[in-house]
């Protein structure tokens, strides 16, 4: 601990020792212009250079001290050495529920490449702030290449010692810690001024490699008791369809439960993780397994013309007081319709975005406010949190940066932020969560049993077509189904009440020869019964029958054309038909491909009838 007055501008001091190994050197962010003393505390307990023989100890001061004079612009009252906090001195961690809001704070993602003197991990210091406004909750980015300077190689001592300060001190102020692996699913490789990213998955880039990666970072903070989750991916993008992005993250939540079967884990959406293209990008996440059932996704939305951050003007990036609600309320209701949790890891408005006069900023910022406040209602009405972006001493004069100005004001958006600590209580009522959509053949019999969350403990069935009925006690649609598709209403009751009504589409499909086997038609029961996919969610982004085959659609409604693709060695679909009468048939496949060498087999009734097929 030292207790200093600082009457000086400068903000910066240092702690410094001398181990067997060289110099080390801690950062202390400092008031400026002090009229009373404060006291620092270096806490060194998750410092791993704090360790061997210690020879020396220095700390540096923004300026030299005549300690006999009173009238020097800083003045230190005392050093002092203590023991470390024990447990039982820490503040209590609120509960995840309601969930906390919060902010991200930002150093340690800057400038790739850089000199040391052009980027820093944020200094403990600047969690004080934080601290003081209510929030219990940030988001700490950091780089592959930094923490693993080698792949599959050990940790760096002094990235995995600033990564552990951050989140120690986060503790002792009663915050918890949202780790984000800040590299856009890709690894970054230096080869004297060349620079390239290489998407995870590609011969320099394996997937093994963030497998060891994350296994380590589990190993090194599962013991800490305010980690939030484990932010696996910051905004993957235009990843290969060969390496589709949920098999990346598949594989990693493997590698992470190997060693730490508790902590949540965070998948962040591919396309940038947008909110408003979740559906369409990122819906193939919600087939992702975890042994612990623990997993939380991530969606960004920011509110300029572009959705990118790069904010002009209320008038000229076209904002409205919902813009906010309407990017982030596909990826809500996704959550919603699939009783999943999730968070928006970044959105951000801007601060004096105008080259204009005060006024003209002043009625700017206002505007914007309101569409960050609106945004955040929605948020928290819904249960969703959120981690503003962003927060530090990095950024300079960036205008979504929420660090008070250098002459100690707030900035505008913080009026906003610090009204929003908590989401609204999440309801206690129950929600559909058996599939949404489910196909059978027709004069075949029906066994549908809806599932919910909350203890549910009975169902209300309505619109059911003919020869179809809900079996209360057994809770259980049954029948034969007619032809066509028809959509059921079905809600859930708990001792709570009734949760919301959700449409379920039950399909009766009549595959009858002679007769064409549309493909997206194959047998229900889903992998290994009638169908066999080799990788998780739908490589075509269409997802039918709520199923992994991979599908694609074409064509405008109401003339849909659905094609299977993405087809993997091994892979089968399976179709049960009724012949009509006993005859000589031919079979046709319509197909098309791309590449070359490809063949098809058919098979009936499990015989195989015709190979080799070109």
């Amino acid at each position: 601990m030292i207790r200093v007055k600082n009457g000086t501008k400068d903000r910066i001091a240092n702690f410094i020792w001398t181990t067997e190994t060289g110099q080390k050197k801690l950062e202390i962010l400092m008031s400026t212009e002090d009229t009373d003393f404060k006291e620092y505390v270096l806490d060194m307990a998750h410092d791993l250079r704090w360790a061997g023989n210690i020879s020396k100890l220095l700390i540096q001061l923004p300026i030299p001290i005549n300690a006999h004079s009173d009238g020097l612009p800083i003045q230190v009252d005392y050093i002092r050495f203590t023991e470390a906090f024990t447990i039982g001195q820490l503040p209590v961690l609120v509960a995840k529920n309601p969930a906390p809001f919060g902010v991200n704070l930002s150093g340690g993602e800057f400038s790739f490449n850089a000199p040391a003197s052009s980027w820093r991990y944020p200094r403990t210091q600047e969690l004080d702030y934080l601290a003081t406004k209510g929030f219990k909750l940030i988001r700490l980015p950091f780089l592959w290449e930094r923490v693993q300077p080698t792949l599959n190689g050990a940790l760096d001592e002094e990235a995995l010692s600033h990564l552990k300060n951050i989140v120690w001190a986060a503790r002792t102020r009663g915050i918890w810690v949202m780790l984000d692996l800040h590299n856009y699913n890709r690894r970054r490789f230096v080869n004297g001024a060349e620079i390239t990213d290489k998407v995870i998955g590609t011969p320099e880039a394996p997937i093994a490699t963030i497998q060891d990666f994350w296994k380590k970072m589990a190993i090194e903070f599962k013991n800490f008791d305010n980690i939030y989750a484990y932010g696996i991916m910051n905004e993957p993008y235009s990843v290969p369809q060969n390496i589709p992005w949920v098999n990346t993250a598949q594989a990693i939540i493997d590698a992470i439960r190997t060693e730490d079967t508790q902590n949540i884990i965070m998948v962040g959406g591919d396309s940038y993780s947008s909110a408003s293209s979740w559906v369409s990008a990122s819906d193939n996440l919600r087939k992702l397994k975890d042994p612990s059932n623990n997993l939380m996704f991530e969606a960004h939305s920011y509110f300029d013309e572009k959705s990118a951050g790069e904010y002009k003007s209320y008038v000229e990036d076209k904002a409205n007081p919902q813009t906010g609600v309407n990017r982030v309320k596909p990826f809500v209701e996704w959550l919603k319709k699939y009783n999943l949790r999730g968070i928006m890891g970044e959105y951000g408005v801007p601060n004096n975005p105008n080259a204009n006069t005060d006024k003209a900023d002043a009625a700017d910022n206002s505007l914007w406010n309101t569409v960050l406040n609106n945004t955040l209602q929605y948020l928290s009405d819904n249960g969703v949190n959120g981690t503003y972006w962003s927060y530090g001493t990095s950024w300079g004069d960036y205008k979504l940066n929420v660090l008070p100005n250098s002459n100690g004001t707030e900035r505008p958006q913080m009026q906003v932020l610090a009204n929003h600590l908590f989401t609204d209580l999440p309801s206690a009522l129950p929600g559909i969560t058996s599939a949404l959509a489910v196909s059978y053949n027709v004069a075949k019999p029906v066994s549908y049993k809806p599932t919910a969350t909350n203890n549910a403990t009975s169902f209300t069935v309505t619109q059911l077509p003919a020869g179809l009925s809900y079996d209360g006690t057994a809770k259980e649609i049954i029948g034969t189904i007619p032809a066509g598709i028809h959509t059921v209403k079905i809600s859930a009751t708990n001792a709570n009440g009734t949760g919301e009504e959700r449409d379920v589409v039950l399909r009766g499909v009549a595959l009858k020869i002679p007769g064409i086997l549309e493909a997206e038609n194959h047998d229900g029961g889903g992998q290994n019964v009638g169908y066999y996919d080799t990788s998780i969610g739908n490589a075509g982004n269409f997802i039918y029958r709520d199923e992994d085959v991979d599908f694609r659609r074409s064509n405008t409604s109401p003339n849909y054309i659905y094609s299977v693709t993405n087809t993997m060695a091994g892979e089968w679909l399976k179709y049960t038909t009724n012949v009509q009468q006993e005859a000589s048939y031919r079979i046709k496949l319509r197909y098309t491909t791309t590449t070359e060498g490809g063949m098809v087999n058919l098979k009936v009734n499990n015989t195989l009838v015709a190979q080799n097929i070109e």
